[in-house]
């Protein structure tokens, strides 16, 4: 089933709790695709700060393009500078998710940057930034860019895992912290789905009709 992402960015400032609870609810419904999969230490990016949020986009690129020269660079900005005017989604602990679609890509991208000094771009949120996450996609990808989304979500809803990441002092690290939580988050996901099959005691217990027949 194809399904629409559009919505994840329908917030403005005033609806920031709003964007909150949309990445909380998207963080258990949809299936997730291991952002680890697509993520390197060369697509991490330790900065000190940025101007701005356009600035930021700008920084991130580089290496992206480099890695795929036939990406268009000035096309990317533009596409990333629009979603963060029209549809900017900065959460309340101090992360921005951004998403667009390439069709010079073969599969996804996911770039991530963690500033020393939060960024407040008011132009966008008046909420100060210290994650970034950028996610470029096929544009025939959406169900796997949709999975990707809600494994961010799923990410930046455990504080914990959000601390360590602002409190690594290596890119490594970074990388570590992430293949870790995902590879627990895993491990939950098969237990629980593993209670899920399992009968329950309730169930396996004669009843009272049965022991009298």
């Amino acid at each position: 089933m194809r399904t629409s992402i559009t919505h994840i960015y329908e917030f403005r400032d005033a609806d920031i709790g709003a964007a909150d609870q949309t990445v909380h609810r998207l963080s258990f419904r949809i299936p997730k695709e291991p952002v680890t999969k697509i993520i390197t230490a060369s697509r991490i990016m330790f900065l000190q700060g940025a101007d701005s949020l356009e600035d930021l986009f700008d920084k991130l690129l580089v290496n992206v393009t480099k890695e795929y020269p036939d990406l268009l660079k000035s096309q990317l900005l533009e596409d990333f500078n629009k979603i963060g005017r029209e549809r900017p989604l900065v959460l309340n602990f101090g992360a921005s998710v951004n998403h667009v679609y390439s069709n010079q890509l073969d599969d996804s991208v996911c770039l991530l940057a963690k500033l020393a000094e939060p960024l407040i771009d008011t132009s966008h949120s008046a909420i100060p930034v210290r994650l970034v996450f950028l996610i470029i996609s096929p544009a025939e990808q959406q169900n796997k860019h949709l999975k990707l989304l809600a494994s961010i979500a799923r990410l930046l809803n455990d504080k914990k895992i959000r601390d360590e990441i602002l409190h690594a002092k290596e890119v490594e690290d970074v990388l570590f912290l992430l293949k870790k939580f995902e590879h627990h988050a895993e491990l939950k996901a098969k237990a629980k789905e593993q209670l899920a099959k399992t009968p329950s005691r309730a169930q396996n217990e004669p009843t009272e009709k049965d022991e009298n027949e």
